[in-house]
């Protein structure tokens, strides 16, 4: 049972739309992305897949940590750390009301990337 204390967000990204995006930003990535989000993003066969995983890891996050006041800003202070064994990190940047411990899941499920991220503050 959850606790107030307690977060989670989820999103759904369909890849059809993050192929889009994409293709209409992949010069200017790094307006909206981090360095290492960026890198990511542009590796691999697939850089549409890993977009929609990035987008919807950060919308995740975005709503676990529920800083309404934050609003669009917040977007920016996530940050989504792809580690070697292919799982995903997160830092917020928002001082010490941030979460301690966040863990974000991904599943790929045909047209779709669902996020799921949990944590305790």
């Amino acid at each position: 049972m959850f606790s107030r204390s307690d977060l989670l967000g989820i999103d759904l990204v369909e890849i059809e739309k993050a192929q889009r995006f994409y293709r209409s930003h992949q010069d200017c990535l790094r307006s909206f992305f981090s360095v290492k989000e960026t890198e990511y993003i542009r590796r691999g066969k697939t850089p549409s897949v890993n977009l929609a995983h990035v987008l919807a890891a950060k919308e995740a996050v975005f709503k676990a940590v529920r800083w309404p006041l934050a609003g669009p800003s917040l977007f920016r202070k996530i940050r989504i750390v792809p580690k070697n064994d292919g799982s995903f990190g997160c830092r917020v940047r928002m001082g010490r009301s941030r979460p301690r411990d966040l863990k974000i899941s991904l599943i790929r499920s045909g047209k779709v990337v669902v996020a799921q991220c949990v944590g305790i503050s």
